[in-house]
């Protein structure tokens, strides 16, 4: 029996949309086949269609910091449950931040590299 219950689509980090990796699973000949983006759950929203000899379960990959990063994957869920779709949003606005946050001091480490090295042209011209 062929599965894959651990797959990513462009709602978070995939390559493939949620009707795309449908496509792909149905062509493939999975018998199951779990949507699980991280922190989010809007990709189940663009399924619109699962073919004959496909089942579909809901899927989410759920971040958490025990003591370090975890990633515990959710299952059969009511996509509409009001705490779940809060929790989420929280998580991504999380994430959000988090790599603003890192972009930000990426681009202050390379003005500083940067800045060093015109200092040292400067120092030897």
């Amino acid at each position: 029996m062929l599965l894959d219950l651990h797959t990513h689509s462009t709602a978070s980090d995939g390559t493939y949309s949620p009707e795309e990796l449908i496509l792909e699973a149905a062509g493939k000949k999975l018998k199951y086949l779990s949507l699980t983006d991280h922190d989010t759950i809007e990709g189940l929203s663009q399924i619109s269609k699962v073919p004959d000899g496909l089942t579909f379960i809901n899927g989410v990959e759920i971040s958490a910091e025990f003591p370090k990063t975890l990633h515990i994957l959710g299952y059969g869920f009511d996509p509409k449950h009001t705490e779940l779709n809060r929790t989420l949003k929280e998580l991504q606005d999380f994430r959000l931040n988090r790599n603003k946050k890192m972009i930000e001091n990426m681009k202050n480490s390379v003005l500083i590299f940067l800045l060093r090295i015109w200092k040292k042209k400067l120092a030897v011209s």
